[in-house]
């Protein structure tokens, strides 16, 4: 899994371990520039996109991984916009079994899921679109930092982090 930032990736790697229970660099890890922690049971890597871009383009194929998860597509810069490009070739050639998925919140999907068609007989079908609706089962309440004082005790669980 993608993420546009180094200490998203650390971030997030540590935070899914840290619910599952698991020590980082074991089943989850993370990788960005030279800095790894991840093992051969690594089976989830959070990556900055120019490490992944380059691991594909070294290997020529994603036939490493059952999932390519790009997330924050919507942020566009070269590493992105090459990525795009790459996963798109070895869809289309050596890596077909791979499961590709684009996150954004903000993203134009119908141009995306154009992008991505996949070739099938004498037509290009158009890649799936899955939307997650925004109004989730959890509700979220917005505080402002004036209000604090109205929010009576905050756990000391959330101040230590």
């Amino acid at each position: 899994m993608t993420q546009p930032r180094r200490i998203a990736a650390m971030s997030i790697a540590k935070r899914v371990s840290q619910e599952r229970d698991w020590p980082v660099g074991t089943l989850v890890g993370y990788q960005m520039g030279l800095i790894k922690n991840v093992n051969r049971d690594t089976r989830i890597t959070y990556c900055t996109t120019g490490v992944l871009l380059n691991k594909l383009t070294n290997k020529k194929h994603m036939m490493d991984y059952t999932h390519v998860i790009l997330d924050e597509v919507h942020e566009r810069d070269k590493d992105m916009d090459f990525l795009l490009l790459v996963v798109r070739k070895l869809l289309r050639t050596n890596s077909a079994m791979v499961k590709v998925i684009l996150m954004s919140a903000t993203i134009d999907v119908d141009k995306f899921s154009l992008y991505f068609s996949t070739p099938v007989e004498n037509q290009l079908l158009p890649a799936p679109i899955i939307d997650i609706p925004r109004d989730g089962p959890y509700e979220i309440s917005i505080y402002y930092i004036n209000e604090l004082e109205n929010l009576g005790v905050v756990s000391t669980y959330f101040l230590h982090d």
